[in-house]
């Protein structure tokens, strides 16, 4: 299992990670092969997390495993196709 400290900025990470990619809980959960019932526990803090947590969202995102428990760990949002109105 993941130390506290540890475990608290995982679930800060993970949910500032979530907000940002735009992706549900439920697109997520699928990735990691976990039920969304156990990622919304472990977001809240009501289930322990198990190290593999750290290693599934590091194999899913891209981002890697030390990462995911560093503090000030910073997110980039690309965007891949601008979008424009189309004004007729």
């Amino acid at each position: 299992m993941i130390e506290d400290d540890s475990a608290q900025i995982f679930r800060k990470n993970l949910t500032t990670y979530l907000k940002i990619s735009r992706k549900g809980q439920n697109f997520f959960a699928h990735q990691m092969g976990v039920h969304v019932s156990t990622l919304s526990r472990w977001l809240k803090g009501e289930r322990r997390l198990p190290i593999e947590a750290i290693d599934k969202a590091a194999f899913v995102t891209g981002i890697p495993s030390y990462e995911w428990v560093n503090p000030q760990l910073k997110f980039e949002v690309k965007i891949k196709h601008k979008i424009t109105p189309d004004l007729k």
